[in-house]
């Protein structure tokens, strides 16, 4: 249960970290803010 909490924590904090770049930055690594959401996914995907 802790675990799981930590994980979403970890996904919340990405997407948060992500959100606040602006359309310039999120360019700049390849992002657009529709793609946020499946990139912080990708980070988490059981392996």
């Amino acid at each position: 249960m802790i675990v799981r909490g930590f994980g979403r924590w970890q996904r919340r904090k990405a997407m948060d970290q992500l959100q606040a770049l602006d359309d310039r930055e999120l360019w700049d690594i390849g992002l657009s803010r529709n793609d946020i959401p499946r990139a912080v996914e990708g980070l988490f995907r059981d392996k």
